[in-house]
């Protein structure tokens, strides 16, 4: 039970948090990713705005869990816009710095609360995650609130359903949180009924709350029946992101179903276009789901022992200090926010902590609850891919452990217990070190064309051209960036240079054209409008409309490029 000094410390972190989210609000204006959003926010703020229309999913079901979708949507009709959402996103940045005071003050002591939500205060991933349009912010928000909800639940039932209320959101953003929140209620009633734990007076209230987690999910559940997409329990990219972690040539890490197409807007279109390709007749999309699911399954039959290993492989890396990212990292991020320059804060070092944290503690019966969930966490990640926005909420629970192994080698410490408190430390280094071994190749360069491209969206062409030059130097082989370095040197008035990238490009998507049976058509597309732009801009009317003539016959009908040819053709095509 908190009492008024706790109140008094919680309060402060919550002042403390708010500045400090303050700082990085107004740090981050001038930042290419303030305004603009990219990759997969473009995919959320669609389906908002398909949620904002009541407009169905393409294919009858939620492709992704509809949960930060809702919340978007929400946010928009009540005003918000972009930068604004940003803004709530970092005051919720400040109430998980709360939360994770309380929780931990609860399962130790208020100093430990401060350690734990001072790192999780200036930790640059959950800092970053903040200032984009993705789940991570509000993931891990709800989930603390409903695992503070749940210690809560010692002294009265109806903590048991904020527990639950909040658990379901967790579930509708992230949907192995459902699996997590299954195993924590349901453990919660054992533990009730055989006075372990202490965790409820009675089995009753943590079945109210698995009652209002199973009443959350059965929202989008309905709505994929009903709207003809199959039993799909939330979303149907369970079976696509099983196989991307599971076949001959993952590696653990998030790979696109086709190279160079890793955005989220496209990646549904590429699940459903591959699988009905594959299955040879059209599907519904949980016949989708389950076609991917197979595939991956597949490979487990054909090289179980290859299998095991990625399996092992990807169990490792979710507490290793590999930082998955796959929209833009701290680092590429911090020439525009200082907070995230700290160098000491990273997932790795925390987690080898918390690791520590854990073995200390480990006889503490009342924490019996969290143990399983944060097992639960990690177990229900491993069947997939390892991104960093997918682990944020397991290092935010983690936290308190990591804060706890701190605080006791300082007592040591302090009392001159060198041997004894200098073990923590020592342990966690080499835990550290044993982690960071299984890693997955880095290769930021899609992270450089994703910054590049929302400095080409405001009109900085300067600085989205040296992204792309970044790009083109460290992957020779990534030739598409050849069309962003075209639309840069053609917004600084370099047209010939312009010109001579896109026939680079050009050269590559036709080979990949020969070598693959498939064009790119998107690509092609934009190759040509763009090369008709530069000609007609040099006074080549002809040249112009043999691009546009080109474009057209790739996408027939398009408005903006029925244009393009009346102007110059002085009519219609």
């Amino acid at each position: 039970m908190i009492g008024m000094r706790g109140w008094k410390s919680s309060g402060a972190v919550l002042v403390l948090a708010l500045l400090v989210r303050l700082w990085v609000g107004l740090d981050a204006r001038d930042a290419p990713f303030w305004q603009v959003p990219m990759v997969d926010e473009i995919a959320y703020l669609h389906m908002a705005e398909a949620e904002m229309q009541g407009a169905p999913p393409a294919h009858g079901a939620y492709y992704m869990t509809p949960g930060y979708s809702w919340f978007l949507a929400a946010l928009n009709l009540g005003g918000a816009q972009v930068t604004q959402v940003k803004v709530v996103q970092l005051v919720l940045g400040a109430v998980s710095c709360w939360l994770l005071f309380l929780l931990a003050s609860d399962l130790f002591d208020r100093r430990v609360g401060w350690v734990a939500a001072l790192v999780w205060m200036f930790f640059p991933q959950a800092l970053l995650h903040e200032i984009l349009l993705l789940k991570p912010t509000l993931t891990v928000t709800v989930v603390l609130a409903a695992l503070v909800a749940g210690r809560r639940g010692r002294r009265s039932i109806g903590w048991w359903a904020v527990a639950g209320f909040f658990g379901g959101i967790a579930a509708l953003l992230r949907g192995e949180l459902l699996v997590v929140g299954l195993l924590y209620f349901t453990a919660a009633m054992v533990f009730a009924g055989r006075k372990i734990d202490s965790v409820a007076p009675t089995w009753r209230g943590p079945a109210l709350g698995l009652a209002l987690v199973l009443a959350w999910v059965l929202v989008p559940t309905v709505r994929n029946v009903s709207r003809g997409g199959g039993p799909v329990v939330l979303a149907y990219s369970s079976g696509v992101n099983f196989y991307i972690g599971n076949h001959p040539g993952a590696d653990g890490s998030y790979l696109p179903l086709r190279p160079d197409r890793s955005d989220a807007a496209v990646e549904e279109s590429d699940a459903v276009a591959l699988a009905q390709q594959g299955a040879g007749r059209p599907l519904r999309a949980d016949q989708v789901s389950r076609w991917w699911w197979k595939q991956g399954l597949q490979w487990w039959r054909e090289q179980p022992l290859a299998a095991l290993a990625l399996t092992f492989k990807k169990a490792a890396l979710l507490w290793g200090s590999w930082e998955g990212t796959d929209v833009i990292s701290p680092s590429l991020a911090r020439p525009w926010v200082v907070a995230l320059r700290d160098p000491l804060l990273r997932s790795g070092p925390l987690l080898a902590l918390a690791l520590v944290g854990l073995g200390l503690g480990w006889r503490r019966r009342d924490h019996r609850l969290l143990h399983l969930w944060i097992l639960g966490s990690w177990l229900g990640l491993i069947p997939f891919f390892v991104f960093e926005r997918f682990r944020l909420p397991l290092i935010a629970v983690a936290l308190p452990w990591c804060a706890f192994a701190l605080v006791w080698s300082y007592d040591r410490l302090r009392a001159r217990q060198w041997s004894l408190g200098m073990a923590p430390l020592l342990g966690a280094t080499l835990v550290g070190v044993a982690l960071a071994l299984p890693s997955v190749p880095r290769n930021e360069a899609v992270l450089h064309v994703n910054i590049g491209g929302m400095l080409l969206q405001q009109g900085r062409f300067e600085e989205a051209l040296r992204e792309f030059l970044v790009v083109r130097r460290s992957a020779p082989d990534a030739k598409r960036v050849e069309i962003n370095i075209a639309t840069a040197l053609h917004g600084l008035g370099r047209d010939e240079e312009a010109m001579r990238s896109l026939r680079v490009v050009r050269g590559f998507l036709g080979a990949e054209t020969e070598r693959t049976g498939r064009r790119p058509v998107e690509e092609l597309l934009y190759v040509h409008v763009l090369s008709g732009d530069i000609l007609l801009a040099q006074g080549d009317r002809e040249g112009a409309r043999g691009e546009y003539r080109a474009a057209w016959t790739l996408a027939p009908g398009n408005p903006a490029l029925k244009e393009k040819l009346r102007s110059v053709e002085a009519g219609s095509p």
